[in-house]
């Protein structure tokens, strides 16, 4: 994967440098440290992230920050789940293009056969709305219109695209209105055709729907949203951290 990603970068370096992303419309870094706010410092006031239950606490970024780790259990519990709440105040339209990517970390613990949500705004296993979850060793993007028959799931296959529990990696996705995108390390690896619906105006980090089920156990950082489609070179710059 370090050699893809720097093959990548190397073409780049002989193309002219790309746009540099926009200012994200959130945007948590994650590194408090302590507290149980995650501030946030993008474009859209007063959308901090509130943190709810006891089953997390402040851990080491990649970066020599800080980041928020999620202690949920290995298996699945109901109504027990710590996470990050935001309430968007209708600051993000889904229905409309949008990249959403952060840092992760995850978990030794997790097992092969559950599920665990990192961030979402469904309002049920059929939507309306999308989440990003891991599952079975994989990434997925998950989204639908509240129906069995609406519901569809991008998935990253562990065997093209590697990776390790235990360290960190940069997870984006973009959708543009027509079709998802997920990146992984600044690398395209899946795509599909897929509408989504609007869901709910709060977000959920760190597990299902404001904690009900699905809790997530690792840690996260670097949290962002952006309300435009971000292109191939935007998010390679993203996942490398570079700056304009």
């Amino acid at each position: 994967m370090k050699k893809l990603l720097a093959s990548v970068i190397a073409a780049l370096g002989t193309a002219v440098l790309p746009a540099a992303a926009p200012q994200p419309v959130l945007h948590f870094p994650a590194n408090e440290g302590s507290g149980d706010i995650l501030k946030n410092v993008g474009s859209a006031e007063g959308c901090d992230a509130r943190i709810i239950g006891t089953d997390f606490q402040w851990g080491d970024a990649r970066d020599g920050g800080k980041a928020i780790s999620f202690l949920n259990p290995p298996k699945c519990v109901t109504g027990k789940n710590s996470c990050a709440i935001v309430n968007l105040k209708g600051k993000m339209d889904f229905t409309k293009p949008f990249t959403v990517m952060f840092w992760v970390n995850l978990d030794l613990a997790l097992l092969a056969n559950s599920q665990y949500t990192i961030i979402g705004n469904v309002k049920s296993d059929y939507g309306p709305g999308w989440r990003i979850i891991y599952s079975y060793n994989a990434f997925r993007f998950i989204a639908g219109g509240g129906t069995a028959a609406t519901r569809d799931a991008l998935s990253l296959n562990p065997g093209i695209t590697p990776h390790q529990k235990g360290q960190w990696h940069h997870l984006g996705v973009v959708c543009d209105g027509e079709k998802v995108k997920v990146y992984l390390n600044g690398i395209d690896s899946a795509s599909k055709e897929m509408k989504l619906g609007a869901g709910h105006d709060t977000l959920t980090i760190g597990a299902y729907d404001a904690g009900y089920a699905y809790g997530f156990r690792g840690s996260l950082s670097d949290i962002k949203f952006f309300g435009s489609a971000l292109t191939p070179e935007q998010m390679v710059a993203e996942a490398q951290g570079i700056k304009e």
